[in-house]
């Protein structure tokens, strides 16, 4: 395996472990190296169909995590809108049966 094909290894690992811990900095300052690597890659001689089917699977794992973080931050912030907003919460009570807890509308308290 090049060295280039090595790294960019390494690089995926890496952003995985950013991505699990939620450093989504972390993982979005690797972008330029990834691009650079890939560019690096593709214009080098073919690597063998193993190791790039192996690159592709961490890529793809990687996107998929960047996908569920990015779904995540969608819902906290409609969540934090409906908050805002005063959208009642809908829950179930003692007895089973559905119920609206109204929310008074939330204003932010700013500080000199």
């Amino acid at each position: 395996m090049s060295r280039d094909l090595t790294a960019l290894c390494v690089l995926l690992d890496r952003e995985r472990a950013c991505l699990m811990s939620g450093d989504l900095h972390g993982a979005l300052g690797l972008a330029s190296r990834k691009a650079e690597l890939a560019e690096r890659i593709a214009i080098s001689a073919a690597p063998e169909r193993s190791t790039l089917d192996a690159m592709r699977k961490k890529a793809e794992r990687n996107g998929a995590l960047l996908k569920a973080a990015q779904d995540g931050l969608d819902s906290a912030r409609e969540r934090v809108r409906a908050i805002l907003s005063g959208v009642a919460t809908r829950t179930y009570s003692a007895d089973g049966s559905r119920t609206e807890i109204p929310v008074d509308r939330v204003g932010l308290e700013r500080r000199a």
